[in-house]
């Protein structure tokens, strides 16, 4: 799943910070879109769309969804 999104207001930077977090991780984790199901996944990628603002950052990602036993 790619898309891309925004922190607005205040702590906006530290939200985006803890997304990047995720990037570390070693673990999956489960995704909760408001549309479709919930899938198990890993953030492969977080992208920066424009220098970030302590109130604002937009951003492009990629979850890939884990396997049955919760791998890449």
């Amino acid at each position: 799943m790619t898309g891309s999104g925004a922190f607005v207001g205040t702590g906006a930077y530290d939200s985006f910070k803890a997304l990047q977090a995720l990037m570390w991780e070693t673990t999956s984790g489960e995704l909760v879109h408001p549309v479709w199901q919930s899938s198990t996944v890993y953030l492969t990628r977080l992208k920066l769309r424009q220098e970030p603002l302590e109130d604002y950052v937009a951003y492009e990602f990629t979850f890939r969804e884990a396997d049955a036993t919760g791998a890449i």
